[in-house]
C-alpha cells in the first residue's frame, strides 16, 4: 500500500528545517483496529465501501517506513505499538523531552489510569509503593 500523504506531511516538517535535529516518533496502529477507525473517519457503517477501496491484506506498516527511510535516509525514526503507549508514557516523555530515563515524570501512569477502574488503579499505585525498586523497565 502507497502512503502519499504521511510523506508529504513530513516533508513539508522537515525540509524547511534541515539545520535542525528532526527525530520521529511513530505509534503503529494494529490494522485490525485501523480499519474500524477508518470507518468512522469516512463517516460510513458500510463496510463494503471500506472493502471496495481499500485491501486489508495491504495494510502494511513496513511500506510506510520504507518510503520513509528512501525519503529521509538519516531521520531517526522511533517506532512503538499504539497498545504499549499507556505502559511506556513516561519513558516515552523522557525521550521526546530529553530527559534522563530517571527524572521523575509527573503523569507517567494517565493513561494507565484513564484504562483502569478507580479500584484497579488504587491497587495498581499500592503495588508501585509496596515495590519502590520496580521501574518503567
Amino acid at each position: 500500500m502507497h502512503y502519499p500523504q504521511p510523506i508529504s506531511n513530513l516533508v513539508r516538517f522537515v525540509e524547511p528545517f534541515p539545520e535542525d535535529q528532526t527525530h520521529l516518533f511513530l505509534a503503529l496502529r494494529n490494522p485490525t483496529t485501523f480499519i474500524p477507525a477508518m470507518m468512522a473517519e469516512a463517516k460510513t457503517e458500510n463496510l463494503n465501501f471500506i472493502m471496495n477501496t481499500s485491501d486489508p491484506r495491504a495494510l502494511r506498516w513496513s511500506d510506510l517506513l520504507k518510503s520513509i527511510r528512501e525519503r529521509f535516509p538519516a531521520l531517526p525514526i522511533t517506532i512503538w505499538c499504539t497498545k504499549d503507549t499507556p505502559f511506556i508514557w513516561g519513558q516515552f516523555m523522557r525521550l521526546v523531552g530529553g530527559f534522563s530515563p530517571s527524572t521523575p515524570m509527573i503523569g507517567s501512569y494517565r493513561l494507565i489510569e484513564n484504562i483502569l477502574s478507580e479500584e484497579g488503579f488504587t491497587r495498581f499505585q499500592a503495588y508501585l509503593e509496596k515495590h519502590p525498586e520496580m521501574n518503567e523497565r
